[in-house]
């Protein structure tokens, strides 16, 4: 109906309606309104509430991007919002899940906004841009609108860090716990095995062994070993690994043996080493205790032994030749066996009344006794000492005693037991080696003082003043026997003044004196029996004038034969024993032996003067007969060879080749005479170079070729590939060489064969010249390198001095080697000689 055709009354009807409407849209716009500012409040404090909140938020539309993530989750990512908002977990770079979960939360996310399940309390690990990971826990639930349709989902993410590391530490604890229940399970089972009766020190180890591998973290992995003093107990799985730990087993301070668990295989990365720490301790606690087992077992066993063997060893002490005491510190004897009353000579029950201590240890022994009981109850050591014991009869016995304490718990001795060892023959021995030694140190000193002297006056006065030292004398005198002037002369003395020197340097003896002095041989009959009074009597002014009341003689002889006396005194009593006597004659015959020395050093020194005088003239001979010989032999050699130079063929030209090769020959002689005295006085000089054998050799047959060939003799060369360099002088060896071939081929028969041969042995070249000739005889081999000697065959036929192979060696000699020859008659001969290689020679000799 059109407003004109509404009466007045309708129109102010709807017009109070119209207003009432408009009152009502404004009071919802102003609802609306309200509400609106309620929802920003809201929506602030939720944006606040999130800022702050401990965990993440994020909100995802239908198709899984990302619309919100709060500041907490964006942190955990190190990310800012504007890289993720709008993407989906697939399509952010770095992830923000681990790769291996990626798809599984995409596939999730998609599932749950679609159906609007919500999930609670997943775990996964998310990243950093870094991709460091960190563990979470998330749960998620479905947004709808107000027709209830799902339209996305909002995620809560808590961090679980924190709950992760209690976790662990939780299963860590958890899991030692076990470990250490397993161990006071294993301590447990050890300490019942060992308190079983009867059972044997073998069972427990073995049952022990047992019992280990069950309290290790790895037990179906782990063996275990015991061996102790040579035996060994095993599990039945056991073998040596690289993974093993050991531990040894001490019995009384002492290593008896070892306690060894292996693992079978390596365990898992993730555990600490091959073994837990608490399992090393474990090994330590079980081991100490099989060391304390093993000692209480012994102990045990060695009681039930001493028990059995008690009474035993109480027989074999008594019926023992050895003396054996037991004795309180007192100095109470507890008991002893029959050889100890044997050796002090007192029935056994008067010992019972007698202390060790003082009735039988002399006064002067005390402190020794009392000292090594000290000793004993300082240390629990036994202690070994020496000692007199006084007999019944009061004689003194010298003993050794080997004695053992016995200590409390608190360390106080309680009594001890002594082996007595009756030393009187021992120290009688000792006594006479401290003889023996004096006089062996007394000869030594003598023999030193003699050594360093060839002069008699000199080695007289040295030995007499030794002499008087050693034996511990006041004076001394030592008289030569000279048969010219049938007298002793006095040749040294000491202790005295000058004047009584002068008064006593001469004792006259009588011809029938002196004959019987000369034939005394006789050691153990007295030299003095062969004097008469009147001699007798000088001897004994001569030790009056020498102011001494005790002295003691010796003659002394040389090589059997009386040479002189020799004699010490005291100005006080004493008495020389039998020792001492020796002792004098031992110096004596020493003196002797040194004098006798010196007089042939000064003949030998005469000697050699005389023959090096006697040298150094035939040197100088032989130097004057050479110029004598050499002066108009040069005329012949130049007038010669000037002859052979210019004369044409026949008669005359012969005749000069012959004269020219004597002249040469005689001149080659010359030499070999004048090299050969130099050789003998030392004065023959080498001129050494480096040499190359090789080169050296094929000189020497070149040369010597045409000479084999006139002979109708074959010179072969037998050589190596190469040989080493020498270093040595070139001609002097060249001319060995020489004289050795050019002997073959003189001793050759024609159609013989002379072979040249050289080879390297140790640090030598030898060189060996073999020919087929007659050979030479032994006899006639050991004067082969004489001087001047010639072969008796051959004196007629062959000219020459017999120089050559006597210079020959001096030659090779001088290089440091040697030449020799080896031959038998009818076979041929073979001549050798040695030269240093130049390694060994050149560090002598070079400059």
């Amino acid at each position: 109906m059109k407003d004109e055709d509404k009466t007045k009354e309708q129109l102010i009807i709807e017009l109070v309606e119209l207003r009432q409407r408009i009152a009502e849209l404004g009071a919802l716009e102003t609802d609306s309104r309200k509400a609106q500012e309620e929802i920003a409040r809201a929506k602030a404090y939720l944006d606040n509430s999130l800022s702050s909140a401990p965990i993440g938020v994020m909100l995802v539309d239908k198709q899984t991007r990302f619309t919100y993530l709060n500041p907490t989750l964006l942190k955990w990512h190190g990310r800012e919002a504007k890289d993720l908002i709008g993407k989906t977990v697939r399509e952010v770079s770095p992830p923000l899940v681990s790769p291996e979960t990626i798809e599984i939360v995409a596939e999730r996310a998609l599932k749950r906004v679609e159906t609007g399940e919500p999930i609670t309390g997943v775990e996964i690990e998310i990243m950093d841009k870094d991709g460091k990971r960190m563990p979470v826990s998330y749960s998620a639930a479905g947004i709808r609108d107000e027709k209830g349709d799902i339209i996305g989902e909002v995620v809560f993410v808590i961090d679980m860090t924190e709950r992760k590391r209690a976790e662990e530490l939780l299963r860590q604890r958890t899991h030692d716990l076990r470990e250490r229940v397993k161990e006071l399970n294993c301590h447990y089972a050890i300490a019942n095995l060992i308190e079983k009766p009867g059972i044997s020190l073998e069972q427990i180890l073995q049952g022990t062994v047992d019992l280990i591998t069950p309290a290790w973290q790895y037990s179906e992995i782990t063996c275990a070993r015991v061996i102790l003093e040579g035996q060994e107990f095993r599990t039945e799985n056991f073998r040596e690994t690289p993974w093993k730990q050991a531990c040894d087993i001490i019995v009384d301070g002492h290593r008896m043996g070892t306690l060894e668990v292996c693992h079978l295989e390596e365990k898992p990365e993730r555990d600490e080493g091959p073994f837990l720490k608490e399992e090393r301790s474990l090994l330590d606690a079980i081991a100490e205790r099989l060391g304390r087992v093993t000692q209480r077992k012994q102990a045990e066993q060695a009681l039930r032994e001493s028990q059995e063997h008690a009474q035993f060893l109480a027989d074999v002490l008594e019926r023992s030749s050895q003396p054996f005491a037991i004795g309180y510190p007192d100095g109470q004897l507890m008991t002893y066996n029959t050889a100890y009353c044997k050796l002090l000579g007192y029935r056994k029950e008067e010992l019972h009344k007698l202390k060790w201590s003082t009735d039988l240890t002399p006064p002067e022994w005390r402190d020794v006794v009392a000292k090594a009981e000290e000793e004993m109850r300082r240390t629990g050591q036994s202690q070994r000492f020496e000692k007199e014991y006084i007999r019944k009869d009061g004689s003194r016995v010298p003993v050794e005693l080997l004695t053992h304490p016995i200590l409390d718990s608190e360390g106080n001795l309680q009594y001890c037991y002594s082996f007595v060892t009756d030393v009187t023959e021992r120290k009688r021995a000792e006594e006479e080696v401290a003889h023996y030694t004096k006089r062996m140190e007394a000869l030594y000193a003598v023999a030193q003082v003699v050594s360093q002297t060839l002069n008699s006056d000199e080695l007289l006065d040295s030995a007499l003043e030794q002499m008087i030292e050693v034996m511990d004398a006041d004076t001394g005198v030592v008289y030569l026997l000279d048969v010219g002037e049938n007298a002793f002369l006095l040749k040294a003395c000491k202790g005295t003044s000058e004047e009584v020197t002068r008064q006593i340097s001469t004792i006259r003896l009588g011809e029938e004196e002196l004959q019987k002095v000369l034939q005394w041989k006789d050691p153990n009959i007295p030299l003095w029996e062969a004097f008469s009074d009147t001699t007798l009597g000088m001897i004994a002014e001569a030790m009056e004038k020498l102011q001494v009341q005790s002295f003691a003689a010796a003659p002394w002889l040389t090589k059997g034969e009386l040479r002189g006396v020799i004699a010490v005194g005291n100005r006080t009593h004493r008495e020389f024993s039998p020792e001492d006597i020796d002792l004098l004659g031992g110096i004596g015959n020493q003196i002797g032996v040194a004098i006798e020395n010196a007089r042939l050093f000064t003949k030998e020194r005469r000697l050699r003067q005389k023959l090096e005088v006697g040298m150094k003239r035939r040197v100088e001979f032989t130097r004057a007969l050479v110029h004598e010989l050499k002066t108009p032999l040069t005329a012949v050699l130049a007038s010669s060879d000037l002859l052979v130079a210019e004369l044409q063929e026949g008669p005359l030209l012969s005749l000069a080749r012959n004269v020219n090769r004597g002249a040469s020959n005689l001149n080659k002689r010359i030499d070999e005479l004048l090299d050969l005295a130099r050789g003998e006085i030392g004065i023959l000089q080498l001129k050494p170079t480096r040499i190359d054998p090789q080169q050296l050799l094929h000189w020497v047959a070149d040369d010597m070729a045409p000479v084999a060939s006139s002979h109708g003799q074959a010179l072969i060369l037998d050589l190596p590939p190469s040989l080493p360099p020498i270093w040595a002088d070139e001609v002097r060896l060249w001319q060995v060489l020489l004289n050795i071939v050019s002997n073959a081929s003189k001793f050759t028969p024609e159609g013989g064969k002379i072979t040249l041969r050289a080879r390297e042995e140790d640090a030598f070249l030898i060189v060996q010249v073999q020919d087929t000739g007659h050979g030479i005889a032994e006899k006639e081999q050991q004067r082969l390198f004489e001087p001047y000697h010639r072969l008796e065959s051959d004196r007629e036929r062959l000219s020459g001095l017999g120089l050559g192979l006597a210079l020959s060696k001096t030659l090779v000699e001088l290089h440091g080697g040697r030449l020799w020859v080896e031959s038998r008659v009818g076979e041929g001969s073979t001549f050798s000689f040695s030269v240093p290689l130049e390694a060994a020679s050149q560090r002598a000799e070079r400059p």
